[in-house]
């Protein structure tokens, strides 16, 4: 059986939730890919991947914040 990782995001009176883990129950009726659906009581687009695939990895997150900064600081000195 294929073990599945999960990002499960939802927007809520201006507040964003994420749920994130690994589960072979939420994921394996569902998939590889996004849905939208209702976890935990909440409606929101849940997201499975294979566990090799870091889809609810927060990484591209960090990374596009630290490439603003390089652009804010280019522009600042250059422009």
């Amino acid at each position: 059986m294929d073990k599945f990782c999960y990002k499960f995001t939802s927007n809520s009176g201006g507040t964003e939730f994420v749920k994130r883990g690994c589960s072979v129950m939420f994921c394996t009726p569902l998939g590889e890919g996004c849905t939208k659906m209702e976890f935990e009581g909440v409606e929101g687009e849940m997201c499975c991947c294979s566990d090799t695939s870091y889809c609810n990895n927060a990484k591209i997150f960090k990374i596009n914040i630290y490439i603003s900064i390089f652009l804010l600081i280019f522009c600042l000195v250059f422009l």
